[in-house]
């Protein structure tokens, strides 16, 4: 007679892809058998065993960093030429520390 076949829901079909190092790859392996436990079985089990914290306002959203990258551009290109040529255009400390005032405030939040 057959085995029965397990219900489509309960078959694990779906891959996570994690990238480790290789001291952290053979340190799973080595808690995985010391569990007596298949390396994916001990990943499951570790992963869904614990809390994991979720910190609000940690991240900047998509738009905000966006903007700080378009920011850091404009400024790396008035530092070329401010090197190449010796030029300060007017007003460009008080724009950097304002943006040095934005940032500190967001690694505050």
């Amino acid at each position: 007679m057959a085995r029965p076949k397990k219900p489509t829901n309960d078959k694990r079909a779906q891959w996570i892809k994690a990238r480790v190092s290789p001291a952290e790859h053979a340190e799973i392996l080595l808690r995985a058998a010391e569990a007596s436990l298949s390396s994916s079985e001990f990943l499951r089990r570790s992963a869904l065993s614990t809390e994991v914290v979720v910190q609000k306002g940690a991240r900047a959203d998509f738009e905000t960093i966006d903007q700080l990258r378009r920011i850091g551009v404009n400024l790396n290109q008035l530092a070329r030429v401010a090197n190449k040529t010796g030029y300060m255009p007017d007003g460009l400390e008080e724009a950097l520390a304002k943006v040095d005032q934005l940032l500190d405030r967001m690694i505050e939040l």
